[in-house]
């Protein structure tokens, strides 16, 4: 994944059912992430999109000016940096607890920091606590069919719809940074 290459604009990664769309979020009117939680909106617009295998990350299928994205289809969005993944009134305070977990999407298993404001409950984290979305900090995604196959970022957005399995990794603890 590239560096932004404006405070403006900020490289994205976007993981859909197969397949990595790599492209450009303008952020000059609004954060990525406040689009993403947007109940009121149900796509994205990227710029400079290629799109290729997510098993095959080298290999481009197409490229395309822009490109406008189901944000329902997505997946697992990641960002470079932590600050490009989180929401307006997420930026200076994610959480008093942290826990490391691991989730399970079609096509991945992500690894994670996942930050909430009271204490996490795997019991009824997805039911009552999470929303449509919910954001892991330090992430890894590894394919689930080539393991050798990684995607790393700051920070990732997941849809909470897509996932089949929340596992905690270690136990949150407070004071979170």
């Amino acid at each position: 994944m590239q560096t932004s290459s404006s405070p403006d604009t900020i490289q994205v990664e976007f993981f859909t059912y197969g397949y990595r769309i790599s492209g450009v979020f303008d952020a000059q009117r609004r954060l990525l992430a406040d689009v993403v939680y947007d109940p009121t909106t149900s796509y994205l617009i990227v710029n400079d999109a290629y799109l290729s295998p997510i098993g095959q990350p080298m290999t481009i299928s197409a490229s395309y000016t822009k490109a406008q994205i189901a944000k329902d289809k997505v997946s697992l969005i990641l960002t470079m940096n932590l600050r490009d993944g989180l929401r307006s009134d997420r930026q200076y305070y994610r959480g008093s607890y942290k826990a490391e977990v691991v989730i399970t999407l079609p096509f991945f298993e992500v690894t994670g920091q996942l930050f909430t404001s009271s204490p996490f409950k795997l019991e009824s984290f997805l039911s009552i606590q999470a929303g449509a979305f919910i954001n892991l900090s330090e992430a890894t995604a590894r394919s689930t069919f080539d393991p050798d196959v990684t995607y790393h970022g700051g920070a990732a957005i997941i849809n909470t719809s897509h996932i089949s399995c929340i596992g905690l990794k270690r136990n949150h603890y407070r004071g979170a940074k």
